[in-house]
Order: C-alpha cells, then structure tokens, then sequence
C-alpha cells in the first residue's frame, strides 16, 4: 500500500551485546585457589542485550541500538535477536572485528564472577544514531553508552518518551559530570547496591538514594538481591520485597530481567511501585535457569505469579 508506514516500537534499548562464555562451579575459587567446571558454554549476553530480549519476551516491541562484530560471537548475538523478534535495524555489523565477550563463572548457589574482556559493542559518536530509530518511543532505556552518544538519543527521542537509565558497572565510574547531566534527563534510575555506592560514595543504600534525587533523579531504584528493591518514588522511600524462590540456579542477568520487567509495567500504564514489583517478579523467574537470558516469562506468567505470590498491585 503507498505511503504505509509500520507502527513504531514501544522500546528502544542503547547499549552493549556481548557473548557470555558461563563455567558452571561448584564454588568460586579463592585467591591463587582452583575450581573445576563441569559445564562450559555461550550464551548471548549483554546487559542492554538482555534487557531488549527480556523485553521481547515479556510481548512489546524494541529495537536494540548497538555494534557486533562479524565474528562467531556476533553471529551468536544476532542469531538470538532474531529469534527472540528483537528489531535490529539499528544494529551494524563490523567486519573484521571481533563481538565483545565475558567470561562469567557460577556456583551451585548462583552467584557469580564477571571478567569483560571488551570488543565491538558500543556506537562511539553521536553522529552514529539515525533519528528515525528513536521515532514514537514510549520508553529508552540508557544501558552501557559513551555519555554524549546517550545525550544524543535522549534528544533525539523527544520529551514525550520515559528515559530509564541503568548504568552497570563501568557506567558507574563515569566522572561526576557526566553521570549528573544524565541523572537529571532521566525519568527513572535503576542501579545495584554496587553501582549506588559507587556514584554516590555512599554505602548505605538510603543515603545513596538520597544522594542521586540531590543530583536531579526523579525516581531512584536500588536492587538488592534477595530482599527486593528499594526506592524513591518522587514522594517517599518504598522497599518493595523480592518474590520466593525455592531454587537458585543462575544469578546472571536477574537485574537486566528486573530493568525490563519494570520498563514493561511502565508501557502498561503502572504506577512506579507496581512496574517496580513487575520487575522484581520477571527477575525471580529468570533466576531458576541457567544463562542471562534463560527463564525470563511472558507477561501473563508474570502477571500470575505475582498473584501466586499474594503481591498486591
């Protein structure tokens, strides 16, 4: 038909897809110890990665906005993206370079260890981003991004879309500067009790909440594990428990699960605490499977489980 133009997506999601290379453990070694592995594979990984396909998953539309390599790893990236209905027109393949990459290992309580060992992931210039990617956005999620490239799609998505900022580890150690003006630009701000402590300096998570409303964040969400979150909802300090879980098998990716979980209750029309308790029930469900990605439910599973667990919305 002339002139017919696809609706546009509900999600866009700027930042990194790295293959995760998980060693499942009995327990982490030591300093100078050893630990013998009985299951050794990839699984496609990335903190924005996994929240995009999370997102998928959970029935909304997004586009993931990043850089593979042309190697196996970025084969194993786009592969995934394809079969989890990612949208990757704003994914560039580079030939000759090699997908960035993890090494992760995982004990049998499901913690883990992280080692990024780096590669092709990240659009590097503002002049990189095509306006049209960010067209009818209702939510952009800022993952791992160079600070003027996410200042750019910010401005490029418009002030009608819900900026969600989640910087992991590196992101975190940003200067000040940095870290402000995109603090400020964003509607909502999730961070582990690590990543609050490390932009705050604060190592009590409420003073670190504290500390990033001073600095212009509207809503502040601190994950912490097994005992939920805990955040600043533009009025007053909530804790919002974690869901049960019997059985632990894999840590790896639950906050990304959580990030997606609660960008989705956004779209849905849920108030922070409620796309807050979304969250924390796609992040309990992802954890009883193996891999960052592995687990994550559908929205109607979700939606049930938190009615199992006796969550009221």
């Amino acid at each position: 038909m002339s002139g017919f133009r696809n609706p546009p997506l509900e999600v866009a999601v700027l930042g990194a897809a790295a293959v995760d290379w998980v060693a499942r453990v009995n327990a982490l070694p030591r300093k100078d110890g050893i630990a013998w592995a009985d299951r050794y594979e990839p699984f496609p990984g990335g903190s924005g990665a996994n929240m995009a396909s999370a997102i998928a998953h959970l029935g909304k539309s997004v586009r993931f906005i990043g850089r593979l390599g042309d190697d196996e790893g970025g084969q194993i990236l786009w592969q995934a993206f394809q079969a989890d209905g990612v949208d990757t027109s704003a994914v560039r393949i580079e030939k000759g370079c090699r997908s960035a990459s993890c090494f992760i290992a995982v004990d049998s309580l499901g913690e883990r260890e992280i080692y990024c060992l780096g590669g092709v992931a990240l659009y590097d210039q503002p002049a990189d981003l095509a306006p049209e990617w960010f067209e009818g956005l209702q939510v952009l999620a800022i993952a791992d991004a160079y600070p003027e490239v996410a200042l750019s799609a910010i401005e490029l998505a418009g002030g009608q879309t819900k900026v969600v900022f989640t910087p992991g580890g590196l992101m975190a150690g940003l200067p000040k500067s940095d870290l402000d003006r995109l603090l400020s630009k964003s509607q909502a701000v999730i961070v582990s009790r690590v990543e609050a402590e490390k932009i705050s300096g604060r190592n009590i998570p409420e003073d670190a909440i504290r500390d990033l409303v001073g600095r212009g964040s509207k809503v502040v969400i601190v994950t912490l594990g097994e005992r939920g979150v805990l955040m600043w909802d533009g009025e007053s300090m909530i804790a919002v428990p974690a869901c049960k879980v019997e059985t632990i098998v894999d840590t790896t990716g639950a906050g990304d699960a959580f990030s997606a979980g609660f960008m989705v209750g956004i779209i849905e029309g849920m108030d922070w605490i409620s796309a807050a308790k979304l969250g924390n029930a796609v992040s309990s469900m992802k954890i009883g499977y193996f891999g960052a990605r592995n687990g994550v439910p559908n929205l109607q599973q979700a939606m049930g489980w938190i009615k199992q667990q006796g969550i009221t919305r």
